[in-house]
């Protein structure tokens, strides 16, 4: 499957991919990302508002596509 980003098959694989994973996920649900150890903190499923704590690799991707999937992200100007 296709997963890259600059591509819009790529980003729609990467939205529904992220939309699903979040999907499992509760208030205070915990998604550690392999290739960076970067953390997506659920903060509020209903209002889709997360927080993004990068590991010990930086993860330029993974805010792109969390915005993509309709996610707000901590500390970003839209986040209220």
């Amino acid at each position: 499957m296709n997963y890259d980003i600059n591509t819009p098959k790529g980003m729609a694989n990467s939205v529904a991919w992220t939309r699903r994973t979040l999907g499992q996920l509760k208030d205070g649900g915990v998604w550690v990302i392999p290739r960076s150890g970067t953390r997506v903190t659920v903060l509020s499923y209903a209002g889709r508002k997360c927080r993004i704590e990068e590991g010990f690799a930086s993860d330029l991707v993974i805010k792109k596509v969390i915005r993509a999937s309709g996610w707000l992200i901590e500390g970003e100007k839209d986040f209220n």
